[in-house]
């Protein structure tokens, strides 16, 4: 870690919650993403282009 304050925040019970607030989000933006048709199909579309 940086420094010992970052270090304490890292360990903590509040940045535990910011990692899962984090991975919930994307999970739900991505949820999102597949469900909406002309997304799904743009996303879908521009990985293929890959």
């Amino acid at each position: 870690m940086h420094n010992p304050e970052f270090t304490n925040f890292g360990t903590s019970p509040q940045a535990d919650r910011t990692l899962l607030d984090g991975g919930l989000s994307m999970a739900w933006t991505a949820a999102e993403l597949a469900l909406d048709p002309a997304h799904r199909t743009s996303l879908l579309t521009r990985l293929a282009a890959r």
